[in-house]
């Protein structure tokens, strides 16, 4: 029975390094011999490719090495010829290999390629919003409804003062409360979301005397009161209704900022604020 490719390669290896030892000239000639051999094996993606791709290259660093040392005696040209045809068996191999892991397929060990952006910003998969507290989902509203803000005016490039300026002008509470305001009577809700407004609202009241909210909204200024708790209760709400959208469905939670984006532009409008 022949000997398996594997083993005989090593045979190979061993008799080349005992003849190396009498003439480099001689283990020359028979390592470019076992150039083709050696390729056309570990041309096919198998589970024994890793291990004769590991031979392969030992075999390509022993060919190296003497074609280092036979410069001089003007025998390198067929080995370098050889040199370069392993080096292109190893790119086919590593590209074929590489195209055989798909989207979603395994790349190491625990890791896997993630399927979207929006997966990588969600909760784990037991979180179940209906059962999250108003402020935990208002907690989460906040940080999309600031993303929505903050890409919608980082173009056309402005100085940081005066975009912190307008971002911070339109997720304030009082614009918050204005949007609210025209939501909820423009866009239809259904009664989940209504009540998830409702339970927001109270989240945003105040409790056995504490005020909520920024000191500004309680403070007096040149019309009158500030805008008082009602717009903290309004603010509070609205993030409430945005974070459990978007951990509920995501064409429900895009809709609503497409109707916020339309209040907005109006803002712009008659601001003079440039998007």
């Amino acid at each position: 029975m022949p000997p398996s490719p594997l083993n005989a390669q090593s045979l190979r290896l061993s008799n080349m390094k005992i003849i190396s030892s009498i003439n480099p000239i001689i283990m020359l000639g028979i390592l470019a011999a076992q150039i083709c051999s050696t390729s056309a094996w570990s041309g096919n993606i198998s589970t024994g490719t890793m291990v004769e791709r590991n031979n392969s290259y030992r075999t390509k660093r022993m060919l190296q090495y003497k074609f280092q040392q036979c410069r001089q005696f003007h025998h390198h040209q067929p080995i370098r010829a050889s040199l370069n045809s392993l080096e292109r068996d190893h790119d086919n191999d590593d590209n074929a290999e590489d195209a055989s892991v798909g989207v979603g397929d395994s790349v190491g060990v625990g890791t896997s390629v993630p399927r979207s952006l929006i997966e990588l910003l969600m909760p784990n998969s037991k979180c179940n919003p209906t059962q999250m507290s108003p402020t935990s989902l208002a907690y989460i509203g906040d940080s999309v409804f600031e993303l929505f803000v903050r890409s919608r005016y980082v173009w056309p490039s402005r100085r940081t003062t005066d975009l912190q300026k307008i971002v911070v002008g339109r997720v304030r509470a009082e614009t918050q409360s204005t949007i609210l305001q025209s939501l909820v009577t423009s866009f239809p809700l259904t009664s989940e979301e209504q009540t998830i407004l409702s339970r927001g609202r109270n989240a945003g009241s105040s409790s056995k005397g504490k005020k909520r909210g920024p000191k500004r909204l309680y403070a007096s200024n040149g019309n009158g009161e500030g805008a008082g708790p009602g717009a903290y209760q309004d603010s509070t709400a609205l993030e409430a209704l945005i974070g459990y959208m978007y951990l509920t469905d995501e064409t429900r939670c895009s809709e609503c900022l497409a109707f916020l984006a339309n209040e907005l532009d109006q803002m712009d409008d008659v601001e003079g604020v440039v998007r």
